[in-house]
């Protein structure tokens, strides 16, 4: 490496971290004072402040470099440049027959580095932490309950509607389910005032346990319902080991994906995502096979935002760097803008096949950004 190349990396590394750190810090102190009274709750029903402050933050400083990463990226790029620039050491570089490439190419070398490290964050940092990031402050240790994000269970084709979720417990307060027309003997819905999760064991398999059943009635007297061989619905007609008032459904669909059902599946690794689409127990929707496909082309839309974003700083010769820094936000924001509005009409089936709308953005970017840094050759 020569010197000018560790001139502008080292520079480049400064900057990024200086922006890293101060957004990290502003987050934690923000969020700590809204939150300060459910961490002094939890620190007085656990070992103290500093470990509920480590494990709680730790995780969301991942997420802030996954989630800002290309944009920091970016400032730090156009920082350096802008600080060469004001200080005439670009003017001198370029007089000594330098292109503008050539001092830029160290800069997209740390960004090849910077969307490396993004993609071990993202596929193998970050889904450690999903539970912990699907909580927040007042959700922490699962005692506070959730509202029932709706899921249906592929195989038996059963729907869980409605409750208050307690992950703490494995339980559910007042739940819904929804029953498909092979459990016509029992009915369409079945309403009870709490459910319990059980793992599968030699009466029954994986399900919910619900007591004081409410609707129907008659469950008591209504026989088991199987499906292929396998028991379905179990009521105490049959099955000795439950009591009054009292029915089993099964049900393979984790607790937690009931209480935070998005929000896990959003900090997943990709395998997972995957393989919950390939999951024949649970439901997926067009926006999932999106996202899926949204996290595969991810590293390149990173790289197309500095593709895009150099060029137009490097070319106005700008020596103010809050001028630069709003050009920076505005193509990061306009670049955001359009992978929403593609994801959505993906979404919505609107662009077909689904997956070609994660990929739209990345044929339209990819060679803009290209075409814009081969300026920087003139």
């Amino acid at each position: 490496m020569k010197v000018m190349d560790r001139y502008v990396v080292a520079m480049f590394l400064k900057i990024f971290a200086i922006c890293l750190i101060c957004l990290t810090g502003l987050f934690v102190v923000v969020d700590a004072f809204s939150n300060l009274e459910e961490f002094v709750e939890l620190a007085q029903k656990s070992s103290g402040m500093i470990p509920i402050l480590y494990t709680y933050y730790v995780p969301r400083a991942l997420e802030i470099f996954d989630r800002t990463n290309a944009f920091m990226a970016l400032s730090a790029a156009i920082g350096t440049l802008v600080w060469m620039q004001r200080f005439n050491e670009l003017a001198a570089v370029e007089a000594g027959g330098i292109p503008k490439s050539r001092i830029v190419r160290p800069i997209l070398w740390c960004m090849l580095v910077l969307v490396s490290l993004s993609m071990v964050n993202r596929e193998f940092l970050i889904p450690r932490f999903r539970e912990s990031l699907a909580r927040n402050a007042q959700s922490w240790d699962g005692t506070e309950s959730q509202s029932v994000s709706p899921q249906q269970d592929q195989v038996t084709d059963v729907w869980i509607l409605g409750g208050k979720v307690t992950p703490a417990e494995k339980k559910i307060e007042k739940p819904e389910f929804r029953l498909p027309p092979t459990c016509a003997s029992i009915g369409s819905n079945v309403f009870a005032e709490s459910a319990s999760r059980l793992e599968a064991n030699d009466q029954h398999p994986a399900g919910f346990l619900l007591r004081q059943v409410n609707q129907p009635t008659d469950t008591d007297r209504k026989a088991s319902v199987y499906l292929d061989g396998e028991p379905l619905i179990q009521t105490p007609s049959d099955q000795s080991w439950l009591g009054q008032r009292e029915v089993f459904i099964a049900c393979e669909i984790p607790l937690n994906d009931i209480a935070f059902g998005p929000k896990l599946r959003r900090y997943s690794s990709l395998a997972q995502q995957v393989a919950e689409l390939r999951n024949s127990s649970v439901s997926s929707s067009n926006r999932q096979k999106v996202e899926v496909h949204a996290r595969i082309v991810r590293p390149a839309l990173d790289f197309a935002i500095l593709l895009i974003g150099l060029p137009l700083v490097v070319s106005r010769r700008d020596r103010n760097f809050f001028l630069a820094l709003g050009i920076c936000l505005i193509v990061v924001t306009s670049i955001q803008v359009l992978i929403i509005i593609t994801h959505a009409l993906g979404a919505s089936r609107i662009i077909v096949p689904t997956a070609l709308a994660a990929w739209l953005p990345v044929i339209a970017l990819l060679p803009v950004g290209t075409a814009m840094h081969a300026r920087l050759e003139n």
